[in-house]
């Protein structure tokens, strides 16, 4: 059985409320997970994203323990209207009892800063 895929197109509501999320370390960049936008300057995804990026750029010791970690996290936002927006991700807030990360966004370039998002 073959799956029918339908291209999102750019802008939707897809893109514009559910935003990559990528990381940056020097000069090497990952796109690893996903955030959904629920509020201005807040978004959730899902704990086991973060984690498993944590271990992969920063090793066994995850955000849910406390810590900084020394990259980056960066999410990727097309509204209906404007330019791009990138929001940085300034905090995470675990949940203890469930698979869910809370992350304050703050703006990353002139659209997120315009308030185009």
């Amino acid at each position: 059985m073959n799956p029918n895929f339908v291209e999102t197109v750019l802008p939707s509501a897809i893109t514009e409320w559910a935003v990559p999320l990528a990381s940056e370390r020097g000069a090497y960049w990952c796109a690893f997970g996903t955030a959904v936008i629920v509020a201005p300057y807040l978004a959730i995804t899902a704990k086991h994203v973060i984690e498993d990026h944590w271990r992969r750029q920063q090793g066994p010791v995850g955000p849910s323990g406390g810590g900084h970690g020394d990259f980056s996290i960066v999410a990727f936002q097309v509204p209906k209207a404007g330019e791009p927006c990138l929001w940085a991700v300034r905090k995470i807030w675990p949940s203890a009892h469930t698979d869910v990360v809370f992350l304050k966004l703050e703006p990353w370039n002139e659209g997120a800063a315009s308030g185009a998002g």
